[in-house]
């Protein structure tokens, strides 16, 4: 029964935990591994996003989004370089294209999945759907699992200015954060806006399924275009 800017909050902690995760997950996968790191944040997200479930207002709703999204801002790009370092020198940005693909593949179909659930059980089921999967996935995790490859010294931000390369660094994190504002305005609005438009909650979960599915035929075109010799 709020109104719809009253969720901004939620919104700005979702967006400013990833960050914070994100920037967070190098240093911590070089110190305590990336297969720690990648289990450890899919079960941190995956109770938080059950603890979600005891939020009273948006206060509480906001501070559990902020929270839940640390754990989410250390598992996906940890993942991503996990499966990277495993891969052969001329396949690592293709496998890298696969499990990016992977992750909006699982949103796609998260949101297809949330309309049956909203409709019985309210705004708690996919916060339910959220924890759950993700719990039962951990022990996997710490069964099959592999680390990344030892690798002499880890990296640093400050190489990526190196001389030559901040040009090139700058443009890259630019289109990345317009890419991201215009994603995040999407992702958070579009239920809202369809909401107002007199769609039901549990129907207007499909814009961004919709959303997803673009992104998925970009990602699929990604792996396809030829590796430069």
């Amino acid at each position: 029964h709020l109104a719809a800017a009253a969720l901004t909050p939620a919104f700005v902690a979702t967006s400013l935990g990833a960050v914070i995760g994100y920037v967070s997950c190098g240093k911590l996968a070089a110190h305590y591994g990336h297969r720690r790191l990648v289990t450890a944040s899919v079960a941190f997200f995956g109770l938080m996003s059950l603890v979600t479930l005891f939020a009273t207002d948006m206060t509480s709703l906001t501070a559990l989004r902020f929270v839940t999204a640390l754990g989410l801002g250390g598992a996906i790009p940890t993942a991503i370089a996990l499966a990277a370092a495993h891969a052969q020198s001329h396949q690592r940005e293709r496998t890298a294209t696969i499990v990016t693909l992977a992750i909006v593949v699982g949103g796609t179909i998260g949101g297809y999945v949330s309309i049956p659930i909203l409709q019985r059980w309210g705004w708690q089921g996919p916060f339910v759907l959220g924890g759950v999967v993700p719990l039962l996935s951990v022990p996997a995790l710490i069964l099959w699992l592999p680390d990344a490859p030892a690798r002499g010294g880890a990296g640093s931000p400050q190489a990526l200015f190196a001389p030559g390369l901040a040009p090139s660094t700058v443009l890259l994190w630019m289109m990345a954060f317009l890419s991201f504002m215009q994603s995040y305005s999407f992702t958070y609005w579009l239920p809202l806006l369809l909401t107002s438009f007199g769609f039901d909650r549990a129907t207007a979960s499909l814009g961004n399924t919709y959303t997803g599915l673009g992104t998925i035929a970009g990602v699929v075109l990604m792996a396809l275009v030829p590796r430069p010799v």
